[in-house]
């Protein structure tokens, strides 16, 4: 008697499901609260994934959009399809901090002494308010003068999201920096490629409330900022130009192919002179055709090392003209994007200096806002440095049937990083 395609595929769900499934990871991002889990091991499987999207008048209000996450939690996971019971979450950006700390070490006196009383020297606040965690920046220059990455939130944030997940009926079990979970989830993709070289990469993470610009040198964090330009900010800034609502700013600004009058755009590298800076081909590749192959790819070759990441081109075939996107828009966002890009120059700068022996070498976009071809390519031409579009689920197995509300996992997902980071990261509360 045979079998049918359909009963096999149930039976390899079952399998998949009967693995030890990752706790379930939840993102309170700005334009969407995510949940993901998947399977732990060395090939992980999908086994749910939800996300809400949320509304334009949230995006500018960061605890009346982390109250109505809270609140709408408990359902999603519901509906969701998840595993367990066990739960890890960020902290949501907008109430959290990022600092360097440049610390004098004193013979006798242990690094967490020195972190807590210069925290409380440069935030101005008792560190007991605070919960905090810091990692060592491995610094080449000489000195008595160390420096740490301090992450954290207020006592007060971590409680409230604690009490959600409780009151969801879920057991925390994990709590980290979105810095981390990216950082961890971009270093699992890429381990297992064939030319996998650890070398210090620019992560631009590009979301709706602002950008996270980090440093990762393998599985080490090297640097780590936010910076306070996202996504809403172009879209404010269309809407205060054409006096429209925000929602059709978005529109307008996601159809753009150039974001800036030809006057101030940046000259474009010639075919004699490439931006990728470590040779060998154009370091700037088509976006919009890389993502169209992975839109494109079926999902069993979608989940293979080589669609982890995709490349940027910079002569995007039957792209609108300067002139024509001018005309019909009437659009400059020179003012917010030059904000970006120089706050993003000098935190490359700043890394640069500190660890002069491993320069940067290449540069990665992630985060919702990076599947704008158009934004992507203004930065990566600016920086003049190799750059790519990542998919952190392009290695998680995926067989079509998996629950996913309020999201299509079909194509490439640049915008999941923190969430597949979180299922990835040690589970230590």
């Amino acid at each position: 008697m045979g079998i049918s395609l359909k009963t096999l595929s149930a039976i390899g769900s079952t399998r998949i499901m009967s693995g030890s499934a990752s706790p379930i990871a939840f993102e309170f991002g700005t334009a969407e609260l995510k949940v993901l889990q998947i399977t732990s091991g060395a090939n992980p499987h999908l086994v749910a994934a939800a996300a809400l999207e949320m509304p334009s008048r949230l995006r500018r209000d960061a605890q009346a959009r982390l109250a109505f996450q809270i609140e709408a939690l408990p359902k999603l996971v519901k509906a969701g399809g998840f595993k367990g019971k066990r739960a890890v979450c960020s902290m949501p950006s907008a109430m959290s901090f990022c600092k360097h700390l440049k610390i004098v070490k004193a013979d006798g006196v242990a690094m967490d002494t020195l972190v807590k009383a210069k925290i409380q020297a440069t935030l101005g606040c008792d560190p007991n308010a605070l919960v905090y965690r810091w990692v060592p920046v491995d610094s080449t220059g000489p000195g008595s003068r160390g420096e740490v990455i301090c992450m954290g939130a207020g006592r007060d944030v971590i409680q409230r999201l604690m009490r959600a997940l409780k009151a969801a009926k879920l057991e925390p079990v994990g709590m980290h920096s979105d810095f981390q979970a990216i950082l961890t989830a971009m270093h699992a993709c890429t381990r297992h490629l064939e030319d996998h070289e650890d070398k210090p990469t620019l992560y631009l993470e590009l979301g709706a409330g602002g950008s996270r610009v980090l440093v990762g040198d393998g599985e080490r964090l090297a640097f780590a900022k936010f910076v306070e330009i996202g996504g809403k900010h172009l879209d404010e800034a269309i809407a205060r130009e054409q006096n429209i609502d925000a929602e059709r700013a978005r529109s307008i600004r996601l159809n753009l192919q150039t974001l800036v009058p030809e006057t101030v755009a940046a000259p474009a590298a010639s075919k004699d002179e490439s931006v990728d800076t470590a040779g060998g081909g154009s370091g700037l590749a088509m976006l919009e055709a890389a993502l169209k192959r992975s839109r494109a790819t079926p999902s069993s070759e979608a989940n293979g090392d080589s669609a982890v990441m995709a490349a940027l081109d910079e002569s995007a075939a039957g792209m609108e003209t300067l002139d024509e996107a001018m005309t019909r828009t009437g659009t400059d966002l020179t003012e917010p994007l030059e904000i970006l890009t120089d706050e993003v120059q000098m935190c490359v700068r700043y890394y640069n200096g500190l660890c002069p022996q491993r320069k940067i070498e290449r540069v990665v976009f992630l985060g919702g806002e990076s599947r704008q071809i158009a934004l992507c390519t203004h930065i990566a031409k600016r920086l003049k440095l190799p750059a790519q579009i990542a998919d952190p689920l392009a290695r998680v197995t995926r067989t079509g049937n998996e629950p996913c509300i309020g999201t299509d996992l079909s194509g490439s997902q640049p915008g999941w990083a923190v969430a597949l980071g979180l299922c990835l990261r040690p589970t230590d509360l």
